[in-house]
């Protein structure tokens, strides 16, 4: 599916805030947490494969990838187009800086 200039713009800046707002801990990823308190995403995309399975000793490997840029960025459908996503990311952080 193509996405018009205008549309794709839009779904930038979107997952740009979105991963800010994880950063910043504003938000939280989706998921649950079980009686270990093992934290799990509810929906796992293709970055996610890589990164270990909850454990007691490591119960936030998932939350912790569920911050990142990289699965924001799979999530909205944008992980060919990570460069322009950094780019705008920095963008607006460098813009909150200075407000």
């Amino acid at each position: 599916m193509k996405l018009s200039k205008k549309k794709f713009a839009n779904l930038l800046n979107v997952a740009a805030t979105e991963y800010l707002m994880l950063k910043s801990r504003r938000k939280h990823p989706e998921g649950t947490f079980d009686d270990a308190r093992r934290f799990s995403l509810a929906t796992r995309c293709e970055c996610c494969l890589s990164i270990r399975t909850p454990s007691r000793r490591y119960p936030y490997s998932e939350m912790v990838h569920g911050r990142s840029l990289k699965h924001v960025a799979h999530e909205f459908g944008l992980e060919g187009h990570m460069l322009e996503l950094k780019r705008l990311v920095r963008t607006m952080e460098k813009a909150s800086e200075a407000a």
